[in-house]
């Protein structure tokens, strides 16, 4: 039987659009020689990342309230100067007029002997350093969380529409097949709409993979900085399922050591105890070593007048001081505001410790959750496999009963279907595993330059 017109003209539009996915496809296959690896591409989002960016300034905003803490309780020297001028005028007995000058300058030094709330205010900003050390390493460890993720995303997108190009172009190949038998007789129309059918939803799931591929594509350009990044292939998507990832108790011990989120807590924890024990002696007496160091110039004089004559009298005269001391301070009436703040201090504490036991039970949860994932994944894996394997000699005996005559072309057509949903399947088991893998890491403490470099091993 011949084709109709309508045929033809439905299989030429259809081969026009498999030859623009197929230079589409073509502009994002990966090329080894120019791609990245995940540790380049970590560096560059670490280059122009703003959390990252706003946690190393808070870091360094840190280190600087420790100084100027420190700074406090070290001997302080002023100078000082004082100069005062005065007049005066008696007028009980007859016109008198006094006047005063004096110039004094001097040094002022003072060291503290004993200050408790300096003591512990200094405790505070070193502890409130380590927290924000650990919020800045946490920022780290997500944003190398976020990177490796979006990069398997993008190489599981590129694996996907690989696999979907290559059922596509099988499937094309089946069609144009059909059309050479149908023009000869030796097929039927019905095979030729059924390969058509089957080549329109390859085409559809084709402009799916690639869709998706460029919104991954675009999250991962987002993050570096960089335009169409090319990531390198990861030997661990193809070798995870033979790895051993070690027993559950194992990275859940590793995870309540490591894990950024409870490092933070903790430290949020000993922040509380360090504001708490500062809040505690913030009435306690406090001494002060002081000494100082003054000379001056005075003068003064008086005129008097009591018709033509005139008597006057003056003086100049210069004066030295030194001393030393001690300074002592007891606050007598700030216990009901000291006892306030110690009892909000003591509840901050409480609210810490609560925090830090509800990130401990989530840690426990998502490790405890992923590696389940992690093993589910892996024997699917396994599973598929095995299931590839069996489709494809499935497909060859199909092809082969075909020649024969012992086959129809729609035989042909299921098992070609059968085996790339096994393969799609495939892709997708395998690059979740990856992930499923990377986020235990990023868990146990395990997504740093040395994590890295036993990731990509």
């Amino acid at each position: 039987m011949i084709p109709s017109n309508l045929s033809l003209n439905k299989l030429a539009r259809a081969g026009v659009l498999r030859l623009i996915l197929s230079l589409l496809a073509a502009m994002l296959v990966p090329t080894q020689g120019w791609a990245q690896s995940l540790a380049e591409l970590v560096n560059l989002a670490a280059g122009r990342d703003p959390a990252l960016e706003a946690a190393r300034s808070n870091t360094l905003a840190a280190q600087l309230r420790v100084g100027q803490s420190e700074a406090t309780r070290k001997p302080s020297l002023a100078i000082v100067a004082n100069a005062n001028a005065s007049r005066s005028t008696n007028r009980a007995v007859e016109p008198a007029y006094t006047r005063a000058s004096d110039l004094l300058l001097g040094l002022q030094a003072q060291h503290s002997l004993l200050n408790p709330a300096e003591s512990k205010a200094v405790d505070l900003a070193r502890q409130q350093l380590l927290q924000v050390m650990a919020q800045e390493s946490a920022a780290e460890r997500e944003l190398v969380l976020r990177v490796s993720l979006a990069y398997v995303e993008v190489l599981a997108a590129r694996a996907a529409l690989a696999s979907q190009t290559e059922a596509r172009k099988t499937v094309s190949r089946q069609l144009e097949t059909l059309q050479k038998l149908l023009r000869a007789g030796a097929a039927t129309l019905s095979d030729a709409h059924e390969a058509q059918a089957r080549l329109d939803l390859a085409v559809a799931q084709e402009q799916v993979a690639f869709g998706e591929l460029q919104g991954r594509q675009a999250a991962l350009d987002q993050l570096v900085g960089q335009d169409q990044v090319v990531p390198k292939k990861l030997l661990l998507v193809q070798e995870l399922a033979g790895r051993d990832v070690g027993m559950l108790d194992e990275w859940l011990v590793r995870s309540l050591e490591n894990a950024a989120d409870l490092r933070v807590a903790r430290a949020a924890v000993e922040v509380a105890r360090a504001e708490a024990a500062r809040a505690k002696v913030g009435g306690q007496m406090t001494a002060a070593l002081t000494a100082g160091l003054s000379g001056g110039l005075g003068r003064n004089g008086t005129r008097t007048s009591g018709g033509p004559d005139l008597l006057g009298t003056s003086g100049r005269g210069s004066q030295h001081s030194a001393n030393i001391g001690v300074s002592l301070n007891l606050p007598l009436d700030a216990n009901a505001a000291i006892e306030l703040r110690l009892r909000e201090a003591q509840a901050m504490v409480a609210r810490t410790q609560s925090e830090l036991r509800s990130s401990e039970q989530s840690t426990h949860l998502a490790v405890r959750q992923n590696y389940q994932a992690l093993l589910s994944l892996r024997t699917q894996t396994r599973s598929l496999l095995a299931a590839e394997r069996s489709s494809r000699l499935a497909m060859e005996a199909t092809e082969r009963g075909l020649r024969a005559g012992l086959r129809v072309s729609i035989d042909v057509l299921n098992a070609q279907t059968q085996l790339f949903s096994v393969r799609r399947e495939l892709v997708r088991v395998r690059h979740e595993a990856v992930m499923a893998w990377i986020r235990l890491q990023h868990l146990a403490g395990g997504l740093t330059g040395d994590g890295l470099a036993a990731l990509l091993s």
